[in-house]
This record gives structure tokens, sequence and C-alpha cells, in this order.
């Protein structure tokens, strides 16, 4: 029952890897004539958010054949080499549609620790002209 079962599995995991394939001969014809148009990239959003799903269903068959595997060096060869595929095709795929790096990316970080400056500053001028109005401090106080 469990080679069954191993073998229905890996073959769920082959069909993920063609389409892992599929995906890459799409984006290598896509990219190879030159900048896409508004209608390949949409063509490629559509298809893009079905291929960033793939991820999750390989990884929930490659944890079961990993834990029927007898041998768990070649479950991990396997693992290694679906990810060396398919996260760079998803980075193209997300370059090309203008994604932007996501969360703690420097950018992100500087443009917060610049509104922040400019929140403090803008207290401070507050501060200053309350104070000015009240006569208790010069106008040349600067933070």
């Amino acid at each position: 029952m469990t080679d069954d079962k191993l073998t229905k599995l890996k073959q769920k995991r082959g069909c993920i890897k063609t389409k892992v394939t599929i995906f890459s001969k799409y984006l290598k014809q896509l990219v190879s004539g030159g900048q896409p148009s508004k209608l390949q990239l949409l063509d490629l959003e559509g298809r893009f958010k079905k291929f960033d799903a793939l991820y999750a269903h390989f990884d929930n068959l490659q944890c079961e054949i990993e834990m029927l595997s007898d041998d768990p060096s070649v479950s991990e060869l396997e693992r290694e080499e679906f990810e060396a595929g398919y996260h760079p095709l998803v980075a193209e795929a997300r370059r090309l549609l203008g994604a932007q790096p996501q969360d703690t990316s420097v950018i992100q970080l500087e443009d917060a620790q610049g509104e922040a400056q400019k929140h403090h500053v803008r207290q401070w001028d507050k501060l200053r002209r309350h104070f000015q109005r009240a006569g208790s401090i010069s106008g040349s106080v600067r933070p």
C-alpha cells in the first residue's frame, strides 16, 4: 500500500514539475520577444497567479514523499532541484510585472525613516510656533 501511495505522489510531483517546465518555456519566449506588451503582461499575470500557487502543492506532496521514502537524500535532491528552478522563474515573472521587493527592503526602510524624520520636524515646528506665540523663545531655534 505504501509503495502504491508513494508512486502516485511521485506522479503528482512529476505533473507539477511539468507545469514548471511549461512556465519556464513561456517566460523564455516572452522575454526573447523584447519588451512585453500590456496584453502579454496581463496574460503573464494570470499565468503567474496559477504558477505561484504550485509551490505550496509541491511542498505538500514532497513532505508526504519524504515521510514515506526510505532514502531521504533522494527526496532532498528533488526538493533542491525544484526550488533551483522555481524561484528564479518567480523572480523573473515578478520583475516583468514590475513588482518591488516586499516588506523589509532598503528602499522601504529609508522611506519609513524619512517619514518619521518629517513627522518629528513637523512636531517640532508646531511646538516652536506654539512657544513663539506665547513669547517664550525666539524664532531662530531649530531642531
